[in-house]
């Protein structure tokens, strides 16, 4: 049990952060700015709230958890037949947005957010929990996969 404190240790700081934000926005002030941005406010507050715990992580694993993130190059010829359906979706989207004629601005914040979201998700879970699971269990992978 003691080997995986570093994994509760992540998702407490995930809920601390989820619990500590809006009153964070709030006192801030940024609450009302982005109920002002209209249509961009959605957008703005996911780079808003992605931000903060991508850097929150890789301070903590720096100087707390000093796990070796499991971040490995790919093989992008075998990776292409993946990433087909995801590219196909992208592309819809941004006909879609270009259709309804979207300012550039509103389709590059889209595009932003959305990488910064899989960005924090990545270095959340695969590499960070993923890697401490495959650290700390005898089998290397199984367990893990399921975890």
């Amino acid at each position: 049990m003691k080997k995986y404190i570093s994994v509760f240790s992540v998702f407490l700081v995930w809920l601390a952060y989820l619990l500590a934000l809006n009153p964070i926005l709030k006192a801030l002030g940024l609450i009302n700015w982005l109920r002002s941005l209209g249509h961009f406010a959605s957008l703005t507050s996911i780079i808003i709230q992605e931000i903060p715990i991508i850097i929150i992580l890789l301070l903590l694993n720096h100087f707390f958890w000093h796990q070796k993130l499991l971040f490995k190059g790919y093989n992008w010829k075998k990776a292409l037949g993946i990433l087909i359906l995801p590219l196909v979706m992208f592309l819809a989207g941004l006909v879609l947005a270009i259709g309804k004629h979207a300012p550039a601005s509103y389709i590059f914040l889209a595009i932003g957010a959305t990488l910064l979201i899989g960005f924090a998700e990545e270095l959340s879970f695969r590499g960070l929990i993923f890697g401490i699971l495959v650290k700390n269990s005898k089998d290397k992978i199984i367990v893990p996969l399921f975890i």
